[in-house]
């Protein structure tokens, strides 16, 4: 005889329109997370979503439930709680800040659990934000952090109750490729990113300028698109960088640059964690970036990559009130040396064995970071909650 296993029933809110780190993340990890437990049944409630995302969703058999062309429209939102309870969904499982909100108002008073999820949106909190975050954080059963620079932000600025679960980032692994050129000559700089004032492009370019000034031969691939990009472009063709900078723009072979690349630079003012870092660790690539948040704990300093303290002041519209600096002390946002970064760069350019020893060593450190060890950590956690009282 048989024994009927209850079917755990999740609905995930998240807001798929944009291109960032947690909508991707999202897409690979639905796509590795349904084949795991056919005892999980997924539903996403996309608070707004691309027409790709709904093809790729669709195609997956997740079911569906968005928003007609995307509009903002409160009372539609405030039916997720119909849907929940019509559904019966036993877990709710947010995305960042909106899907957290979102989340908790479809929970509340009824049995149904949330499962809130950080990947970076409480940096920003304050005022208004700060409390509203507050309401979500007291609704959930548990808060998933993408590091833990993450929990220690939500600790000393929303809310420290112990109720936190750290679930390290996973992304796609591709085949490890062949051994990297070791010359030093058309050293071979990338960045990947955002193309914010928020992502350090400011000290890049000004090292990059350096770099020309001292006759160093380089290229420079920049990945991404972002407000800054003309700003970045004007800068580039004022002091003369265009033989050595190459924008690239939104490309969706990361992979075929990071293995023909030597070096990739993070100089962000603040990372929760930095999924780029793990890529990158994937093609036994170094890294030079900034000493700050989620990234020290995937860089140890002069064995997996070069940490860059950072030191200057910066005054930005935008940035965060606090970033997590060492010792898990909240401090004021700060801008790495150009004139440092240039040292970094220099050095990793005449010493291949040194960039050879730095790939190995962050292969080695991160190469369980895999989106499917990320899916069955989530997935767990979706068993343990389900069977709390």
């Amino acid at each position: 005889m048989s024994s009927h296993v209850k079917k755990i029933k999740i609905l995930h809110v998240v807001d798929l329109l944009k291109t960032g780190g947690v909508e991707v993340m999202f897409m690979q990890y639905i796509s590795a997370v349904i084949s795991l437990n056919p005892n999980i049944e997924h539903s996403v409630f996309a608070l707004r979503i691309t027409e790709q995302r709904k093809d790729d969703l669709s195609a997956l058999g997740v079911k569906l439930y968005y928003p007609v062309n995307n509009k903002y429209h409160l009372f539609r939102r405030i039916k997720i709680r119909n849907l929940i309870a019509r559904e019966k969904f036993d877990i709710v499982h947010g995305q960042n800040s909106s899907g957290n909100l979102w989340g908790a108002i479809g929970v509340v008073f009824q049995k149904t659990k949330l499962i809130a999820h950080e990947h970076g949106g409480a940096w920003g909190a304050r005022g208004l934000h700060v409390l509203i975050s507050r309401i979500w954080a007291s609704v959930a059963s548990i808060i998933i952090c993408n590091s833990l620079a993450a929990e220690t932000i939500i600790r000393k600025k929303i809310y420290d109750k112990d109720k936190f679960k750290v679930i390290y980032n996973g992304v796609k692994i591709q085949a490890e490729t062949t051994e990297k050129k070791t010359n030093g000559e058309n050293f071979k700089i990338l960045f990947v990113g955002r193309l914010e004032e928020v992502k350090g492009i400011q000290e890049l370019l000004e090292a990059l300028k350096q770099l020309k000034q001292n006759n160093i031969e380089f290229q420079c691939n920049i990945l991404g698109d972002g407000s800054r990009r003309e700003w970045m472009s004007n800068y580039v063709e004022r002091n003369g960088l265009n033989e050595f900078v190459s924008f690239k723009g939104l490309v969706s072979s990361v992979g075929d640059y990071m293995s023909s690349s030597d070096v990739l630079v993070l100089p962000s003012l603040r990372e929760p964690l930095g999924n780029v870092i793990i890529e990158a660790a994937n093609f036994k690539l170094p890294v030079i970036a900034s000493n700050v948040d989620g990234i020290r704990e995937l860089v140890q300093n002069n064995v997996s990559g070069i940490l860059l303290n950072p030191t200057h002041p910066i005054f930005l519209k935008g940035l965060p009130k606090h970033v997590v600096g060492e010792f898990g002390k909240l401090v004021v946002p700060m801008a790495i040396d150009s004139n440092e970064l240039v040292q970094a760069l220099m050095f990793l350019k005449e010493s291949p064995d040194v960039r050879r020893s730095f790939g190995a060593a962050a292969h080695a450190l991160l190469r369980g970071f895999t989106i499917q060890a990320y899916a069955r950590s989530i997935s767990e956690t979706y068993t343990q909650v389900s069977a709390k009282k």
